[in-house]
């Protein structure tokens, strides 16, 4: 499997189970995903050089439906969203992280 190091944005959350992390890629990062399992990062998907057939869906919203269909298929527990939710409690910060690329074709 391929890794990426990527940068992302990160900030802390106050949750009922505690302090937790957000994750986000950068406003710029048009035809990127995030794939979380557990609500942490574990893969890096890019629409444009992963999956060329992907890229030629009309929309936003069709690729993002596509892609979520696809990950329920591999595995149940992963998800394009981090379903977290509570109180910000710092600024973003940046951090890099190794994460497996995910080619969406090959896997299914």
């Amino acid at each position: 499997m391929e890794f990426i190091e990527i940068n992302l944005i990160v900030f802390d959350v106050l949750t009922l189970n505690g302090k937790k992390h957000r994750y986000r890629l950068s406003d710029t990062a048009y035809g990127e995903y995030l794939i979380f399992k557990d609500n942490q990062p574990e893969f890096y998907l890019n629409v444009f050089d992963d999956s060329p057939h992907l890229s030629s869906l009309p929309d936003a919203s069709s690729i993002y439906r596509f892609i979520e269909s696809r990950l329920k298929t591999i595995n149940p527990a992963l998800s394009l969203k981090q379903h977290l939710y509570g109180l910000r409690i710092s600024k973003e910060y940046d951090k890099v992280f190794r994460l497996k690329k995910l080619d969406i074709d090959n896997k299914l």
